[in-house]
């Protein structure tokens, strides 16, 4: 069991991190008030405020608990696709998520389906999501650099991502 739950961690907080802002960072997200109350000061990295959330899943609002048992119920589709073919350190480090993905013609069907719902779940959540798929994949998560990387990008990117960068170039100037 205790298995179970670190490999959903760790696929909810993979996925989650295809863009910093997808889950911690968000104004519109469900999970945000949550995540400011209950996992200050927690780095929205290597899905760690996944494991937060999840830790304190008894004190989540409604909404939050709804979307954290979604994401559970997709994501418990791939356990045992993760157990077969992500188990290396290498894929430890480069997230199980990618190493899905990188191995989508093995994944069953039901995994192709949760992480397609996953996929799309994301989009909704934040614009920027395939602008940062599509030209920041090899920038490591963290720190600023995938919004640096979409900012150098500023003119190619999605009309609602780039608003969501304007905004956060203004507000940083400040």
């Amino acid at each position: 069991m205790k298995q179970n739950i670190v490999w959903t961690i760790l696929l909810v907080g993979n996925t989650l991190m295809a863009s910093t802002a997808a889950f911690s960072q968000e104004r519109d997200n469900p999970c945000m008030a949550d995540v400011e109350k209950l996992c200050k000061g927690v780095l929205p990295t290597g899905g760690r405020v996944m494991k937060c959330l999840n830790d304190n899943e008894a004190k989540l609002s409604g909404a939050c608990r709804k979307t954290l048992g979604m994401v559970k119920l997709e994501w418990a589709a791939c356990q045992s696709d993760a157990d077969k073919l992500c188990r290396t350190e290498a894929a430890q480090k480069s997230g199980v998520s990618k190493c899905l993905k990188d191995n989508e013609s093995k994944v069953s069907a039901g995994c192709k389906s949760a992480m397609n719902d996953a996929q799309e779940r994301m989009d909704k959540n934040h614009p920027c999501v395939r602008d940062a798929q599509k030209f920041c994949k090899n920038v490591q998560p963290g720190e600023g650099r995938i919004m640096g990387c979409l900012s150098s990008h500023q003119g190619e990117l999605s009309p609602a991502c780039r608003a969501v960068v304007q905004s956060k170039q203004e507000v940083k100037k400040k």
